[in-house]
């Protein structure tokens, strides 16, 4: 993991047992809420609403709507997207018609095998319209405009690739050298709260968030030991920080696995150095997975007083609070469930056509992982929003 870890004691008791009394003493205790995912979930529906005069987007669903997407950029390698492509699983419950839109710009739309519905292509969105019976499986593969989603894409990858120490030539073989740049993108700016806690709050609960984060789940306020509110004891102070949703991510080079790290915290860059010996070829195979992740475990252990404790409880939930985000890029009709998108990036050699490289698409797009998200159109609005200031109840 490449968020930095501080497993220290903290504060001598006594000091710590003097500054709370004195703090008690001067200020009421006060319960501040802790950043949730519904925060991120209920700014993106009040900037669908600001866009549309309190309406929202336009849709009918008989029920809630499931949602993955795997998204596939071909990447040159100053970082250029030369193709995008969205292959997207949704699914339906209920009995009724259903009408929505996927915001674009989409080039294309082609259903997928399997799919029990037909996309429609209007003014770059993609429509789905239809009766369910129960259960409706709808599935297509979109290929965008990768213009307009260089600026969207949540992360940012070089790659300088040489042969013995020369750029690389068609039939070249020797030592490869490879330097792949990686940046989260996704920082925002968020309004958190910072106070001196208390420890008995505060001591059991970041044991509870390192036991979520350990197994691999995401923390939610008031869930698995993880209280909704903790409580302060001193004057609440809004901080505005960078807040990135965490990215775990994974390097293969001619189909062995590399690297791996996450993209979190205050380690929003890497430059990862790969060294192929005895290769030989026209171009290296290398290709980046990246996924949302949650926040390093190891954040949740740090021990060093009241106030360092109830900030870094705050900032861990934070940046799990930014992880709806990422979560669906294309976007899903269901503003309120939860949704995933897994995300491939395969360096190209640089080109200078007009025709985009290809990119192999999966034989299987993949289903069933609850869903949200909104447009492209929206995302002004969306990161004007998504800076929610959590503070007092």
């Amino acid at each position: 993991m490449n968020i930095p870890c501080v497993n220290r004691v903290g504060a001598a008791l006594g000091s710590v047992l003097i500054l709370m009394a004195l703090a008690s003493a001067a200020w009421p205790n006060e319960r501040v809420r802790l950043p949730s995912a519904q925060d991120t979930i209920r700014a993106r529906i009040r900037a669908e609403q600001l866009l549309r005069g309190g309406r929202g987007p336009e849709r009918v669903l008989p029920g809630p709507v499931t949602d993955e997407e795997k998204i596939l950029v071909a990447l040159e390698p100053d970082g250029t997207p030369s193709s995008v492509i969205a292959v997207q699983s949704l699914d339906i419950e209920g009995v009724g018609d259903y009408f929505f839109k996927i915001p674009g710009p989409v080039r294309d739309v082609q259903p997928l095998a399997g799919s029990t519905g037909q996309p429609g292509l209007r003014s770059k969105s993609v429509v789905w319209q239809g009766f369910s019976n129960g259960e409706e499986h709808l599935a297509a593969r979109l290929t965008l405009d990768p213009s307009e989603e260089s600026d969207r894409l949540p992360i940012d990858a070089t790659l300088d690739a040489t042969v013995d120490g020369n750029p690389i030539e068609t039939g070249d073989s020797g030592d490869l050298m490879l330097d792949i740049k990686l940046t989260n993108t996704t920082a925002r700016p968020i309004s958190l709260p910072s106070a001196i806690g208390s420890p008995d709050e505060l001591v059991p609960a970041l044991g509870s968030l390192h036991a979520v984060l350990a197994f691999g789940d995401r923390p939610q306020p008031g869930a698995d030991g993880i209280p909704r509110a903790v409580t302060a004891v001193s004057p609440v102070e809004n901080k505005t920080e960078l807040v990135a949703a965490p990215l775990a991510y994974t390097i293969d080079v001619e189909g062995k696995a590399m690297a791996e790290g996450v993209l979190s915290g205050s380690n929003l860059e890497a430059d990862v150095n790969i060294e192929v010996e005895d290769w030989s070829s026209t171009w290296p195979d290398v290709v980046l997975r990246v996924d949302p992740s949650p926040p390093d475990p190891s954040e949740a252990q740090r021990r060093v007083g009241p106030r360092k404790m109830f900030d870094t409880l705050v900032r861990a939930m934070a940046e799990a609070a930014r992880l709806p985000d990422v979560d669906a890029y294309v976007g899903s009709p269901d503003p309120t469930g939860q949704a995933r998108s897994s995300y491939v990036f395969t360096f190209v050699a640089a080109s200078t056509d007009t025709v985009a490289p290809p990119i192999r698409i999966p034989e299987d797009p993949g289903v069933n992982i609850l869903a949200l998200v909104l447009a492209s159109i929206l995302g002004a609005l969306v990161l004007v929003a998504a800076v929610v200031v959590w503070s007092l109840n």
